[in-house]
């Protein structure tokens, strides 16, 4: 959704910060995404 909004938005500034959020975003869910598959190997089930 916000890389829809970037490529909506007018004006640098806001383009710039947009593109910072998705950023910040997209390294949170790989972090998430590696502590699940971490969690999930070292469950006995």
């Amino acid at each position: 959704m916000e890389t829809n909004r970037r490529d909506q938005a007018v004006g640098k500034q806001l383009i710039r910060r947009l593109s910072l959020h998705v950023a910040f975003l997209e390294k949170e869910l790989t972090e998430l995404d590696g502590d699940i598959g971490q969690t999930i190997k070292a469950s006995p089930v």
